[in-house]
This record gives structure tokens, sequence and C-alpha cells, in this order.
């Protein structure tokens, strides 16, 4: 649970055992790095959960909480990892991207990252639908400078009017991996 100063959610180790993981190798993570979250019960004894992968993204915030609680603390949930897509070895999640496209004005929601290799490198195209009245330049313009800025990586922004990208009745797949490995 989070304390009064909330910077945090205090785990309490003495029922459950937490780790930080790398989603793709497992490898432990050390304090501060961002990675699946994985807990173990230490006091349920009917249906006890050993190593349980959540598939949340988060961190063990390094350091001394102001409240002088000596828990751990995580961070806030940043994303799923079955919804994370590595690009240049950059960990991407629609989530994020979801958020960089509010912070745009003229962006809409509706997006769709393609992630793609050409000659050996990783490619990040990223489709956006833009509202009526936008410069179609200057929404692509801004919306890969924010990607840039939140990310860390560049892509190709093309932008279409409202209504263009597919829709569906389920979960809307938002990440078109055409990667071979």
């Amino acid at each position: 649970m989070s304390c009064k100063h909330d910077c945090g959610m205090h785990i309490w180790t003495d029922f459950y055992y937490i780790e930080i993981i790398d989603p793709v190798t497992g490898e432990v993570l050390p304090d501060g790095e961002i990675g699946e979250l994985v807990f173990t019960t230490l006091r349920k004894e009917g249906a006890p959960l050993i190593r349980y992968r959540t598939h949340d993204l988060t961190r063990i915030i390094p350091g001394d909480c102001p409240c002088g609680s000596e828990y751990p603390r995580i961070d806030e949930i940043f994303g799923r990892s079955d919804d994370m897509v590595k690009i240049k070895g950059v960990c991407v999640f629609p989530g994020q991207v979801d958020s960089l496209l509010a912070d745009v004005p003229f962006a809409s929601s509706e997006f769709r990252l393609v992630v793609d290799r050409k000659d050996g490198r990783d490619t990040c195209g990223l489709e956006v639908e833009i509202l009526p009245g936008a410069d179609p330049g200057a929404a692509a313009a801004a919306i890969a400078s924010e990607f840039r800025k939140k990310t860390g990586i560049s892509a190709v922004v093309r932008v279409s009017e409202i209504g263009s990208l597919p829709r569906s009745e389920g979960k809307t797949k938002r990440v078109i991996d055409k990667r071979e490995y």
C-alpha cells in the first residue's frame, strides 16, 4: 500500500517476496531498473504462489521512504510485458505511446506502431490519426519529436484522418512486429 507521502507502494516483505526481472531473459534486475514484477507469497498455505509472473512492468524504488518505513517500494505500473516490444534495444509499450499522444493536442488516441528490420537494423513507424483541421506536416513533426523525447528512439510518423486505422470489437492490435527472428 502507499503511504501518506505517495512516493511508491510499500510491499509487506513479511508476506511477499518480490523481484523485478527482465521479461525476456528472466534475469533479476537491480533496484531502480524497470522490469516485470514477480512475487512469491510467504504466508499463503492453501494456494501459494511461487515466482508468480504478473506481466506488470514496474521498478523497485531505491532508497528510503520519507515516512520512515523500511518496507521496499515499487513504482507505478508502467505497462505490461506481454504488450511490450523491444526496438533498437529499448522497451516500448503501447501505453507509453498512448500517453505521449495525449500530450499532442491535435493527435487522436488511435495509433499503430509498426516495427520492421531493414539491413539488419530495427526500424520504427508510427501511424497516427489526427483531428480534422490539423496541419499534417506539423502534426507528424510534433508527434515524432514527442516520441523521440519519451522513448529515446526515432520513428517515421505517418498521419491520417480519423477512422482510417483498423478497429476491432475486441482488443485492438496496436503493435505490428514484422521482424523475422
